[in-house]
């Protein structure tokens, strides 16, 4: 996809990969698995919010649709 010049759909694709992780996470812990798709908000419910760094805590602000 990356190749073909696809870059919306890549970018499209990645944001739901992490969804899927962070939910996968929730998951693991035994929590409630909510339908919102806002990666921060799935980071914070899983924990981890906190241990992100300044970089990925900005892409994921930027990549929830």
């Amino acid at each position: 996809m990356y190749k073909a010049g696809r870059y919306l759909y890549v970018v499209f694709m990645c944001q739901q990969a992490v969804e899927k992780t962070l939910k996968a996470i929730l998951a693991f812990q035994g929590k409630e698995i909510k339908p919102i798709h806002h990666l921060s908000k799935l980071a914070e419910l899983a924990g981890i919010l906190s241990e992100l760094n300044d970089e990925p805590l900005a892409l994921i602000e930027n990549c929830s649709y």
